[in-house]
């Protein structure tokens, strides 16, 4: 009787502990290198020149292009002649909670800190792949592009494990900062994207007919990764 008694509480207390799960657990898809593969060369996995997302963020090497950010921030908004950054902030707000699911690891930022990192870490990226869209390309005043070494290295930086974004922030930062006076309409993010990062491919026309639904996008190296393993 008395083991009887002992494996009901059990019973209770393991089936107290499976209600606290939520119905439909998120998987995240966004880990840290494993640390036998980091020891066998450290600096494969760590950005050269820009830090994307939480992992890498602060470190004194990849500094300088924080006031980048803010550079391209601010561009951003002067695309449609905004004057203050709230929708964007509340956008990014409603998203966190989301987003920090995406990452297989508690993040040690509070909310603030979070977003901020949203906000300047995306609005970077989709600023990027506009600029580098531009037909004027040439003569863009941006220090990023007028030494090919640079955004090469961005390109780099913006495939690596560990410096990544949840797509569906720049999806959408990209749509709500849509200049709707300018630009091509058939224009989205995806396209951009792979223009930026698959630049060696000479028709990027056969990206334009493509399905790839932003859905089935988790981030830039899954994007890349599917997009050639489907070409």
């Amino acid at each position: 009787m008395r083991h009887e008694n002992q494996m009901s509480q059990l019973s209770i207390c393991i089936a107290e502990k499976l209600a606290t799960l939520p119905s439909t657990p998120y998987k995240p898809y966004l880990f840290r290198i494993n640390d036998a593969l980091r020891r066998e060369n450290s600096e494969a996995y760590e950005p050269e020149i820009v830090a994307i997302g939480p992992y890498h963020r602060g470190k004194v090497k990849i500094q300088m292009m924080e006031e980048h950010k803010l550079l391209y921030l601010q561009e951003l908004l002067k695309r449609r002649n905004e004057l203050s950054v709230d929708m964007y902030v509340i956008a990014m707000q409603e998203l966190e909670q989301k987003a920090r699911k995406c990452y297989a690891e508690p993040i040690k930022m509070n909310r603030d800190e979070f977003v901020e990192m949203m906000l300047l870490d995306g609005s970077f990226i989709i600023e990027l792949f506009r600029k580098f869209s531009c037909e004027e390309q040439e003569q863009i005043d941006d220090p990023i592009f007028q030494a090919s070494v640079i955004w090469l290295n961005i390109r780099c930086d913006l495939l690596l494990f560990e410096n990544q974004l949840p797509f569906f922030v720049l999806s959408k930062l990209f749509d709500m900062s849509k200049d709707p006076n300018h630009g091509d309409p058939q224009e989205n993010i995806l396209i951009l994207a792979l223009r930026f990062l698959l630049d060696a491919i000479p028709d990027i026309s056969y990206f334009r007919h493509a399905k790839m639904p932003h859905n089935n996008v988790n981030h830039l190296l899954g994007l890349v990764h599917d997009t050639c393993v489907g070409i």
